[in-house]
């Protein structure tokens, strides 16, 4: 009776070490150089909030490659990089702020997450992962009119700020840019992050 090849190349599969199996492994740029921008929305009730952002002069540091299982990662730190945001909020509640500050300044000190990272898994599959949380805080001023033609109320608060970097595990290639645009939505709101990174050296 003749094998299917399917069936034959799952019957390798299961006798194979692991060690024959994994990928090999793939060459990590030292760094990458570049900028990223997002978008972040928000309706609820009469409100929506709407937040931008740019990151110019971002620097992704190699500082580990390590393997696990069959696999590889090469992990970044965040070298440098400035942040433009801008939030509006508009309906029942209005307010317009906006803030410029150093990224790595801004990471949390011990950062629970890392903030960049390129993957492959034993089977060669890449993938980028990260996220970037802050912790820096934004001041604004909201006003809110009355309903009856009375003044304005205001209140002042400090509103943390979304995700700035969440590549969703995208795909990625060894010395190529990095280039790409993700979207997510969820409940009323709407977020996205684009990237374009270049490898170098340093």
């Amino acid at each position: 009776m003749r094998i299917p090849p399917a069936l034959a190349f799952l019957a390798l599969l299961a006798v194979w070490p692991a060690s024959a199996l994994a990928a090999s492994r793939p060459r990590f740029a030292r760094a990458y150089r570049g900028t990223i921008s997002g978008q972040f929305e928000s309706r609820d009730g009469g409100n929506d909030v709407k937040g931008t952002w740019k990151i110019s002069g971002v620097v992704f540091r190699l500082t580990k490659t390590q393997a696990f299982e069959g696999g590889f990662t090469g992990l970044y730190k965040v070298a440098h990089g400035n942040v433009s945001y801008t939030e509006t909020e508009t309906g029942d509640c209005s307010y317009t702020a906006s803030a410029k500050f150093g990224l790595a300044g801004a990471l949390p000190h011990p950062n629970p997450s890392v903030p960049f990272a390129l993957d492959q898994d034993p089977i060669g599959r890449k993938t980028i992962l990260g996220l970037i949380d802050v912790t820096r805080k934004l001041d604004v001023t909201e006003s809110c009119p009355d309903p009856n033609g009375g003044p304005a109320t205001t209140n002042t608060r400090k509103l943390g700020l979304p995700p700035l970097f969440d590549p969703q595990e995208s795909r990625w290639r060894p010395g190529r840019r990095l280039k790409h645009t993700v979207r997510q939505k969820d409940k009323g709101t709407s977020e996205s992050w684009s990237w374009n990174l270049k490898p170098g050296r340093s």
